[in-house]
């Protein structure tokens, strides 16, 4: 067993569901959006008006999965305390 196993806690949804997160702010430029879409492999077909519509400046617009980026806490879940294994967890948004 390893160390980490024997000092996890059991989890306990009630701490778990009552979490302190404290708020956050944050900035982001054209310049983030762009290179968020980018990321995702969006702009691989310039000639896709759609996904122009992501990383070209003009008329920028933003996908929606960029909130949870900007709204990410951090590794909260990877506190012991509160009894879970962040390594085998899968975020989705």
């Amino acid at each position: 067993m390893s160390p980490d196993a024997r000092r996890r806690v059991p989890p306990d949804p009630t701490r778990l569901l009552n979490w302190p997160i404290d708020a956050i702010t944050q900035r982001y430029t054209p310049r983030d959006a762009m290179f968020y879409a980018l990321s995702l492999g969006i702009g691989q077909a310039p000639a896709d008006r759609r996904q122009l519509a992501y990383v070209h400046e003009n008329a920028l617009d933003m996908l929606p999965g960029f909130a949870t980026v900007l709204a990410d806490p951090g590794p909260w879940l990877g506190d012991p305390r509160l009894g879970l294994d962040w390594r085998s967890m899968l975020h989705s948004a």
